[in-house]
């Protein structure tokens, strides 16, 4: 259970020493490094000069968003796939170099890429007005005379225009009506609008102008065309096949610079650790001659970073100190290979307080157990191993993703032990004797289990709330608050074993008598505990008593907790009945024969989803057993994670990072 014990660092040279000292650092990613000007006044600040370091940043940031622009254009001509298990390239430290080599050429492709980029859109822009265009020409397809040609004569008005259909007959029939001598020719329509020609003589415009206003009529916008309709279609049809023979063309150049993809991934990586090198050093105070940083280092790998210093350069001044009292410090876990992956769990969390303790040791067993209860079906925990133990082989993971996958297959060992303890293969599939009970058949010992395990996990809880109390100096606190409500918890759950016993077995169990007086005796102790000092810190003697029969209360919220873990049993049963049901299922349809080929997909898809949506539960539930039952009894949270200054990338994984 132990937070990982910190030194303060601070760490003076020369300004000649300064990238080769931060390049070491960034490669042993064993320093989380602080901003040495917080620690400065006003006046020691203003002398420093940070103004090349936000210079060199921003060419860097230029550089960076060209690498990610280009390959990012490139991903929509040649997506770069990946498979369920690969990740990202494994590269060598002297590719990085390669890269850096080439990052002049790399810019001349960004360049390239940028300039068929603005040539694709302005296709897309032409291409939209030109359909548009053909869109606008498609009524008057039927017009067999150049646009230029449709002016007024010296007497005539010759006009195109659309008015709705619905309103054409009644035009019609008004200026009959009105005597106008009107050519009115239908060129087309649709379903709304009909397009049309039409001539009039100048002097009834003035009579047939309100008219028009009437029925809706609208002047065609035709004035930029001059061949007739079907030439202008033509054109445009032209136009378009131009635009698709440049497009393809630029597609194609851009499909051949997908080559360079790996070098700008590298060159992109490159530019990112070079990024991480000059951030960190507004992080630092330095003049003309010296630098100086400071910040936090595991207390255990102090010799190790004095050496790589020294091997650097003579002239350095490194101390190391303790934290003063109280000071807060970054918090790591320093757990084994097996506790490892449960270290997630508190990390989703909440890292603990860094004078707490690691709770990764007590929570793992109980998480182990509770996932495989709750899914307790031994073929899918073997599934589930064999599927994460090879996720772990071909997928190269960092961190998080990392601890998750061993997670889940430590976690599907537990599943297939507890399957195969109630007898679950497939549900009932596989018709295999349990090795202890069938919870299918006996759902009261189910519970009663599930019960035991939460009065134990809520015990460990008690008693590391007290241990870190003993461990704080507060023995009384940790006899009065915690022992004695372990004495009452414990002691009951003794005391009512026997009652258990009758109605599980249905027969007496004597042996179990004198250890249910037992705890009985030790329950009412714990009580009496309880009622004497729950009142220390008050002066009024009512008020002593008043909280010490009022802390009784308590217990209510200990059974609250205790029953959540019914949960147990409901997910465990839950995952069995319902791969029975699969099984019914397939049964029903026949399990020889032709009857094969539907019977065998029902229980591949249905096994496959009970596992998903049990495997699923189990996790969530799983972990709410811990965060609020178990971490609500001593967790104290509040710390800062570890952060040491270390190579981060984005596209690639470098196969020996003390190289770069």
């Amino acid at each position: 259970m132990a937070i990982v014990k910190m030194k303060k660092l601070a760490l003076a040279g020369l300004i000649s020493d300064e990238q080769a000292v931060v390049q070491t650092l960034h490669r042993m990613s064993l320093v989380e490094i602080t901003d040495v000007k917080e620690q400065l006044s006003d006046e020691q600040q203003s002398i420093i000069d940070m103004q090349q370091v936000q210079d060199k940043l921003e060419q860097l940031d230029n550089d960076i968003s060209r690498m990610k622009y280009t390959l990012d254009f490139l991903e929509r001509f040649v997506p770069d796939k990946k498979g369920m298990f690969t990740g990202k390239p494994l590269v060598k430290a002297d590719d990085y170099k390669t890269a850096a080599q080439k990052l002049d050429e790399l810019i001349k492709i960004y360049e390239t890429c940028r300039d068929f980029d603005e040539e694709l859109t302005s296709i897309k822009g032409q291409r939209m007005r030109i359909n548009n265009a053909i869109s606008q020409m498609s009524p008057w397809v039927a017009l067999d005379t150049p646009l230029s040609e449709v002016r007024d004569t010296r007497f005539v008005r010759l006009v195109l225009g659309t008015m709705p259909v619905v309103l054409l007959d009644g035009f019609k029939k008004a200026v009959e009506e009105d005597g106008i001598g009107c050519y009115i020719h239908n060129i087309s329509q649709d379903r709304n609008t009909a397009y049309l020609f039409m001539a009039f003589h100048k002097n009834d415009q003035e009579i047939l102008e309100p008219i028009l206003r009437q029925y809706e009529w609208n002047d065609a916008d035709l004035a930029e065309y001059s061949l007739k309709p079907a030439q202008h279609i033509e054109q445009c049809q032209h136009e378009l096949e131009k635009l698709e023979r440049s497009e393809n063309e630029i597609i194609r150049q851009s499909v051949e610079l997908t080559k360079y993809r790996l070098d700008l991934k590298l060159a992109n990586d490159y530019l990112m650790i070079q990024k991480q090198r000059v951030e960190v050093l507004s992080d630092f105070a330095a003049t003309r001659q010296t630098f100086i940083l400071t910040g936090w280092v595991p207390a255990e790998r102090t010799d190790e970073l004095q050496g790589r210093v020294s091997s650097i350069t003579d002239a350095y001044w490194l101390d190391f100190e303790d934290p003063v009292e109280g000071e807060p410090f970054p918090v790591a876990f320093k757990n084994n290979k097996l506790l490892r992956p449960f270290e997630m769990l508190t990390e989703m969390y909440s890292m603990p307080a860094p004078y707490s303790i690691d709770p990764t040791p007590a929570v793992a067993p109980f998480y182990f157990i509770f996932f495989g209860i709750m899914v307790g079906d031994a073929a899918y925990g073997i599934l589930i191993s064999v599927a994460f133990f090879a996720a772990m082989h071909f997928m190269r993971t960092k961190g998080m993703g990392q601890k998750l996958i061993m997670l889940l297959a430590l976690c599907g060992i537990s599943t297939a032990f507890w399957g195969a303890m109630f007898g679950s293969w497939f549900g009932d599939l596989f018709h295999i004797k349990p090795l202890w009970f069938n919870p299918m058949e006996q759902p009261m010992l189910m519970m009663v289990v599930s019960l035991i395990f939460g009065v134990v996990h809520i015990l460990v809880g008690i008693g590391l709330k007290a241990y870190m109390s003993v461990k704080d100096g507060h023995v009384a606190d940790a006899i009065f608050d915690q022992v004695s409500w372990m004495m009452v918890l414990g002691g009951a759950s003794v005391w009512l074993a026997p009652l258990l016993s009758n109605m599980l077995l249905s027969t007496p169990a004597p042996q179990l008598e004198g250890a249910a007086q037992i705890g009985l005796y030790v329950a009412v102790a714990g009580v009496v505990i309880l009622l004497v000092t729950q009142g220390r810190s008050q002066k009024n003697i009512f008020m002593k008593v008043f909280s010490g029969v009022g802390s009784l209360y308590n217990i209510t919220g200990f059974l609250s907790d205790i029953l959540s873990y019914s949960r147990l049993f409901a997910l465990g049963l839950a995952s069995g009945m319902i791969a029975t049901v699969i099984n019914i299922l397939a049964g029903l349809v026949g399990m020889s024969g032709i009857n094969l080929i539907i019977s065998i997909p029902i229980l591949i898809i249905g096994h496959l989803f009970n596992l998903a949506i049990n495997g699923l539960g189990a996790y969530v539930h799983s972990s709410r057993l811990q965060y609020i039952e178990f971490f609500g009894k001593f967790f104290e949270s509040g710390g800062k994670a570890f952060r040491p200054f270390h190579i981060e990338t984005k596209y690639t994984d470098i196969e020996n990072e003390e190289a770069v």
